[in-house]
């Protein structure tokens, strides 16, 4: 009986893994199937399940269940403390999907329990300082949030949401408004070209997710160019 019940187990557990390799949306959703079996076959058998939590966390990160994924993480550090994907899984999402300030807190907080236990990590050590400078963004501006992308997002969807952005806030689109909503818009529009500025070039970007000062004055509203766009439109 227990032979069988760790093939099975096994069987379960693998299956997950080629399901999760497929790296899709249906193969997460497959790939959390296989694991939940794997954890009803022997819930008493943590010393093989500590692992199956942990992928089951990384499945639910990526299909972006917030709760499910705290719940498997927190699960797999309960049975081991020294699971690090365990901790870093969930802070990397927290930090992918966080908005407010309490969000980037937990995504601290979590760093820092694991360096509690993992002090020298470098991967632990370089995710608490990235989320500490993300905290320390959220309450400040984030350029991240102005244009709508994640932290990880590449060059294409950078691009893609500032021109829609600024397509959206340009002054000309405003002009029968009344002036105060047309102040407004104009500083929208002015932080969306800030933004742009910042994260669609490397290294004005790199400083900025290290924490640095880009140029003089960041995160303070720019004079630019009230009615027209501060660069072209990037093509493509």
């Amino acid at each position: 009986a227990f032979y069988r019940t760790l093939k099975s187990l096994v069987k379960h557990s693998e299956e997950g893994d080629k399901a999760l390799g497929m790296a899709t949306h249906d193969g997460l959703i497959k790939a959390v199937e296989h694991y939940e079996s794997a954890l009803e076959v022997d819930p008493s058998n943590t010393e093989f399940l500590k692992h199956v939590y942990v992928k089951l966390c990384k499945c639910y990160a990526k299909l972006k269940k917030k709760t499910e994924a705290r719940q498997a993480c927190e699960r797999a550090r309960q049975i081991d403390t020294g699971l690090v994907d365990a901790y870093t899984i969930y802070a990397e999402f927290l930090l992918k999907v966080a908005e407010t300030s309490d969000e980037f807190e937990e995504a601290v907080r979590m760093y820092k329990e694991a360096a509690e236990h993992h002090g020298n990590d470098p991967k632990i050590r370089d995710g608490l300082r990235r989320a500490e400078v993300a905290l320390k963004q959220s309450k400040q501006k984030n350029y991240y949030k102005i244009l709508g992308v994640s932290r990880d997002a590449e060059g294409g969807a950078i691009k893609r949401a500032y021109r829609k952005k600024a397509k959206e806030l340009h002054p000309d689109r405003h002009q029968d408004k009344g002036e105060e909503e047309q102040k407004k818009m104009e500083v929208l529009f002015q932080e969306v070209a800030e933004a742009y500025e910042v994260l669609s070039d490397d290294e004005k970007r790199g400083k900025y997710d290290r924490g640095e000062e880009v140029f003089e004055n960041q995160g303070r509203p720019q004079q630019r160019r009230p009615h027209g766009f501060p660069f072209n439109f990037p093509q493509g």
